[in-house]
């Protein structure tokens, strides 16, 4: 089946499978069966300090039990988590430790609010995870939201990921691993580099890339030393 559905930004399926929730530019959020592929609800609207946003999502992340849906919006200067069942908040979540409010300028340094990229829950549905322009956050969802560690400084990684146990974040080309915090680039991910000039080339055996020779960023400010044996940058 084919629906028009204009700008599609992510999608994800319900845990069971039973549903796959597409984020779209022009109709919101819709929910589609996967048995036939009909379009069973639409997320449109939500309100927040008693006015209403259209739901345009650069993201979406369902929680392990299938009911709820976090949202990453852009200019909306709040991740809000949407139960499934009733479409209505059960929790609005800051993404800013500093923040006042919800309004566009109840983030420090920001007049537009803050644009959201992605979000991610843990595997126990405990934490939420959220990256964007300058915000990188982890809240604890049994608290209220309430923030564990926020990083605000460097990119604005586009995609945000726990690991399949649950110890470390993958943003972008970085990795997290919570119990140091210690930030980190897998060499894996060496093609992401690209963008500061740094040659990579494929390696056959694994399927991985790997950095060709020893690079210095442009600013000449960092230089890499490559391990090629231990995978480490």
């Amino acid at each position: 089946r084919t629906h028009e559905l204009g700008t599609v930004y992510s999608m994800e399926f319900l845990p069971d499978g039973s549903k796959l929730l597409v984020s779209t530019g022009r109709r919101g959020v819709i929910s589609l069966d996967s048995r036939g592929w009909g379009i069973l609800n639409q997320y449109g609207l939500v309100k927040i300090e008693n006015l209403n946003y259209p739901i345009q999502a650069e993201d979406i992340a369902i929680s392990p039990d299938g009911k709820f849906m976090a949202v990453a919006m852009v200019r909306i200067t709040a991740i809000p988590i949407i139960e499934l069942a009733t479409g209505n908040i059960q929790t609005l979540i800051r993404v800013d430790p500093n923040q006042t409010g919800f309004g566009r300028e109840s983030v420090p340094g920001s007049y537009f609010g803050a644009d959201i990229y992605a979000v991610a829950y843990s595997n126990d549905g405990k934490l939420l995870a959220f990256t964007g322009n300058g915000r990188t956050g982890l809240v604890d969802l049994e608290n209220e939201g309430e923030f564990i560690k926020f990083l605000a400084e460097g990119r604005a990684p586009q995609k945000i990921e726990f690991s399949s146990k649950g110890d470390m974040l993958l943003m972008g080309f970085y990795l997290i691993r919570m119990n140091q915090w210690k930030l980190e680039v897998p060499l894996h991910s060496a093609p992401n580099l690209t963008n500061y000039g740094i040659v990579v080339s494929p390696n056959p055996n694994d399927g991985r890339a790997y950095l060709e020779e020893e690079k210095v960023f442009p600013s000449g400010k960092y230089e890499l030393d490559v391990d090629q044996d231990k995978g480490t940058i």
